[in-house]
């Protein structure tokens, strides 16, 4: 991760809520689809932010730091 906008939304056990709004104790929904807790909120201050266009057309938004999980063929 890093940072994203405070308007990104977020989807939790009980719907969407925005980036901004999530604390420390509140669950939000992992990649595996489980509810998980959250642990820690650690703000960014202010952030260029870009959005981002995958090939298969999905987009995201996020700061130039944002750290990214990829694989390869290889």
């Amino acid at each position: 991760g890093k940072a994203q906008p405070l308007d990104a939304k977020i989807l939790t056990p009980t719907g969407w809520v925005c980036m901004g709004d999530v604390k420390v104790g509140d669950k939000v929904i992992a990649a595996t689809g489980e509810a998980t807790e959250v642990l820690a909120v650690y703000p960014q201050g202010e952030k260029e932010i870009f959005r981002v266009t995958f090939s298969d057309g999905s987009a995201t938004e996020c700061c130039d730091e944002h750290l990214w999980f990829t694989a390869t063929y290889r």
